[in-house]
């Protein structure tokens, strides 16, 4: 027995993936459904006796119930007006077969899982070859999160080597916040900021002008929507491997939101000589230098001259205040980039952050010497209770000079100050967010990097000032091992 879904026929290019994927892994895969709704998109994958998974959170699209229809003829169709205004249509009550039910009556329970899961809330940990979803990210349950963040959570769910669809909304207005606002509605491209190299785009379109749609169940008015989609594949990445090494906790600042590791003694010049070797024999190919300050550690100049020569690209993060005209000339030979942090540019913002009243200047010296030197500047920034409101002014000044990139970090208590001073500093994701899209609607710098705990927690393996190497798991740090007699690369593999 064949059922139907309330949601109509799905499109060809459905199908087009359920080949893709046939061809690409021997007909040999798995399959995920986010929003899998009465299983219109599901049942495809069943049918052609694919284990595929389905998350939804209505309870009559899992297990049926019943739903108003509007009674309209759907062969009308109209032209976009801004000024169109739906006919009311006479609603009736119909019995629809929950996605459950259809599994059932098509004898397909042994190729389908389904779960409900309110998914943005609560990712999965599986990992699927293929990952599909049609305007899931729009759902008002789904309000509380940006776009970009609910795309990464479809990322985190594939494979190496799987592919993700989406099928996505777009504002009709780009200009217009307030009836398509920034966390429910695409703008032109902004999708495309979202995969970064670890993706390669093989399918993207967008329509350019909005398309009818007939009134339906759960939409009961004429209306119109513009639409995109697009089928990325999650390649795997270089062999390349990078370490965060907080070479010291020393710091010659008092950040008050800082989740820096305190009070661990600093290793000899020849320890962390060790150290680098055995991180060189792990075919380490890139070193994040922090702390604390990192300048700060006796024989950073060595240890940097060191790794340059056995081909590392150094990454200096520093907080700029021993960063002078003579340091630049003696280690910037040595340096792929160099992160300076500035927060704000306000003095007095800069003060009650900790960082100090002359930050701001300090940096832009800095800046203003750089400007006609051959290294990458990339700029770090914690988004706060105290400078949420003032990245207009950031923007501006950063905006003067050849910026490689710029990280933003949602403030986190992840250990330490940070901690401690949680109520202090504590921001929603939706603040966070808002200056997210006002930096990349206003910045030219092209590189914008957003960064949340679990973006840490999954992007950083860290070095401590002792050598102890450490991951962070659901905001707990774990010592995996020590660099000093540990093979990196065993450790973290």
């Amino acid at each position: 027995m064949k059922t139907k879904s309330i949601w109509g026929k799905p499109p060809t290019r459905l199908y087009r993936l359920i080949n893709l994927g046939k061809k690409q892994f021997n007909n040999d895969f798995t399959a995920c459904i986010v929003g899998c709704s009465d299983g219109k998109f599901l049942m495809p994958f069943a049918r052609e006796n694919i284990q595929v998974t389905g998350y939804d959170i209505d309870d009559i699209a899992l297990y049926g119930g019943t739903k108003l229809f509007p009674l309209n003829d759907k062969s009308v169709k109209y032209e976009y007006s801004s000024d169109f205004v739906s006919k009311e249509y006479e609603l009736e009550e119909k019995q629809v077969i929950g996605v459950i039910d259809r599994v059932k009556l098509e004898n397909v329970e042994n190729f389908v899982s389904l779960e409900k899961r309110d998914f943005y809330k609560n990712v999965p940990q599986k990992k699927f070859d293929i990952v599909f979803t049609s305007c899931s990210l729009h759902y008002s349950a789904n309000k509380n999160f940006s776009l970009e963040d609910k795309t990464k959570k479809l990322q985190n769910i594939v494979k190496d080597n799987g592919y993700l669809y989406i099928d996505y909304m777009m504002a009709i207005d780009e200009n217009d916040y307030e009836t398509y606002p920034s966390n429910k509605f695409y703008r032109k491209n902004e999708i495309l900021n979202y995969f970064d190299s670890n993706w390669k785009v093989v399918s993207f379109r967008e329509n350019h002008s909005p398309s009818f749609e007939a009134a339906h169940v759960d939409c009961v008015k004429d209306h119109f929507h513009r639409f995109g989609y697009i089928l990325a594949k999650k390649i795997i990445v270089s062999d390349e491997k990078e370490v965060c090494w907080n070479v010291t906790t020393r710091c010659n600042q008092n950040c008050k939101y800082c989740h820096r590791f305190l009070n661990i003694n600093d290793l000899s010049l020849e320890e962390n000589k060790k150290i680098l070797n055995n991180l060189l024999k792990s075919n380490i190919t890139s070193i994040t230098w922090t702390g604390g300050e990192a300048l700060l550690l006796d024989g950073i100049d060595e240890l940097l001259k060191i790794a340059h020569s056995n081909g590392v690209k150094n990454k200096l993060i520093t907080n700029g205040k021993l960063l002078d005209q003579n340091k630049i000339e003696k280690i910037g030979k040595y340096l792929d980039s160099i992160t300076l942090s500035i927060d704000s540019i306000d003095s007095d913002i800069n003060e009650k952050l900790g960082r100090g009243y002359q930050h701001y200047q300090n940096i832009k010296n800095i800046l203003d010497y750089l400007k006609d030197k051959d290294i990458k500047i990339r700029i770090n920034s914690v988004v706060c209770s105290y400078n949420k409101t003032m990245f207009k002014n950031l923007i501006a000044f950063l905006n003067n000079y050849n910026i490689y990139s710029w990280r933003l970090f949602k403030f986190m208590p992840l250990r330490e100050k940070a901690v401690k001073n949680k109520n202090e500093f504590e921001i929603s994701l939706k603040e966070y967010y808002d200056v997210i899209n006002l930096v990349k609607n206003k910045s030219k710098i092209k590189k914008i990097d957003s960064r949340i705990q679990e973006d840490m927690e999954k992007k950083y393996i860290l070095i401590l000032a002792d050598g102890s190497i450490v991951i962070t798991e659901n905001g707990f740090d774990k010592c995996v091992g020590n660099a000093l007699k540990d093979s990196f690369e065993k450790v973290v593999c």
